[in-house]
C-alpha cells in the first residue's frame, strides 16, 4: 500500500539522505544506495544496497516470481 504519490526528501546530518515515495525508500551516502519498500504485509522488502544509484523506478530491482 503506498504511503503517498509525491517524493518526500530528508537530509541528517552526515550527509545521509532519505526519500520515500510510493512506500519506497532510498537511503543514501555520497557513494551508496540502499533502497527497500513496505509491503503490503507491512513487512519489509529489501531490493538494493550498493553503489550509489538514481531513484527513479524499482520495478527492476523487484523479484518476479512465474
Amino acid at each position: 500500500m503506498p504511503l503517498k504519490t509525491k517524493a518526500y526528501t530528508e537530509v541528517f546530518s552526515g550527509g545521509v539522505m532519505i526519500t520515500e515515495k510510493n512506500g519506497v525508500f532510498q537511503l543514501e551516502t555520497d557513494k551508496t544506495s540502499y533502497l527497500f519498500e513496505v509491503m503490503d504485509t507491512g513487512h519489509l522488502e529489501h531490493l538494493y544496497y550498493g553503489r550509489k544509484i538514481r531513484f527513479r523506478d524499482t520495478e527492476a530491482l523487484r523479484e518476479k516470481h512465474p
